[in-house]
């Protein structure tokens, strides 16, 4: 399992049982919500 501080664009993500690889990511803090991460990848 990842932790957030091991991903990062171009890192390689296994997805639902398919390799994709992370091409946008965002560290989001939402008002006075917990932090959360976002990512987009391209299979």
């Amino acid at each position: 399992m990842a932790n957030t501080g091991d991903v990062s664009v171009g890192t390689v993500l296994r997805f639902n049982g398919e390799l994709c690889q992370v091409v946008e990511w965002q560290h989001r803090t939402p008002g006075n919500l917990r932090a959360f991460t976002k990512e987009k990848c391209a299979t």
